[in-house]
C-alpha cells in the first residue's frame, strides 16, 4: 500500500477507537439500566437507544447535521460556548460513527448483563452490601467476557472493518463531508 493509503487506514482506526471510547460509558450504563425490570420510561429509552438501527443512515446523518450545524441548537451552542465547529470536521465523523455504533454496543452489553443470575445480587444484599455494591460486585464484575465482547461486537473498532461501515459512511456524509456547493447551506 502507498503512504496515503496507510494514512487513511490510521485515520479510520483513530476515529473508530475514539468513537468507541466515547460511547462506552453511556452504552454500558444504558445496557445495565435496560436489564433492570419494571421502571417507567424503559420502552422510550430502549426505542431511543435502538433508533439508529432502524432509521436510514442518511436520515440519521441529516438529523445530526440539523442538530450540530452552525444554525442547529447544539452546533450553535458548541460554537458560541467553546468555539468548537462540528460540521465538516473529523469530530463529525467521530460523532456519526458513535451514533451508528451505540445500539450495537448497548445490545451486546445488555446480553452480557442478562446472563448474570439475579440471585447473586440478592445474595450480596442479604450479606450486607448496599444497593450499588451488588451492582459492582455481582453484576458488573461477572460479565467481563460479555462486556469485552460488547466493545468489539458493538463498538466502532469492529465496525470500521465490517459491512456496517457502509451505513456509517452514509450517515457521516451529510455531517462530515458533502459537496462544497451544499456546505454553504449549513455554515
Amino acid at each position: 500500500m502507498h503512504a496515503e493509503a496507510w494514512k487513511i487506514v490510521l485515520f479510520t482506526m483513530q476515529i473508530a477507537a475514539l468513537s468507541t471510547v466515547l460511547i462506552l460509558p453511556l452504552g454500558i450504563a444504558t445496557a445495565w439500566l435496560l436489564t433492570r425490570p419494571g421502571w417507567r420510561g424503559k420502552a422510550l429509552v430502549e426505542t431511543c437507544a435502538m433508533l439508529p438501527l432502524f432509521l436510514p443512515p442518511v436520515a440519521t446523518g441529516l438529523i445530526l447535521l440539523a442538530l450540530f450545524g452552525r444554525r442547529g441548537p447544539l452546533g450553535a451552542w458548541l460554537e458560541r460556548a467553546f468555539g468548537i465547529e462540528f460540521v465538516f470536521t473529523w469530530r463529525a465523523v467521530v460523532l456519526a460513527c458513535a451514533v451508528m455504533s451505540f445500539p450495537l454496543l448497548v445490545r451486546a452489553a445488555q446480553s452480557a448483563f442478562q446472563e448474570v443470575n439475579p440471585r447473586l445480587e440478592h445474595l450480596a444484599r442479604t450479606l450486607g452490601a448496599g444497593e450499588w455494591r451488588p451492582a459492582h460486585g455481582a453484576t458488573v464484575a461477572r460479565p467481563v467476557w460479555g462486556g469485552s465482547a460488547s466493545v468489539f461486537v458493538g463498538g466502532s473498532v469492529s465496525n470500521c472493518c465490517s459491512a456496517r461501515n457502509n451505513a456509517q459512511a452514509r450517515a457521516g456524509m451529510p455531517l462530515g463531508g458533502i459537496s462544497n456547493e451544499q456546505q454553504h447551506r449549513y455554515r
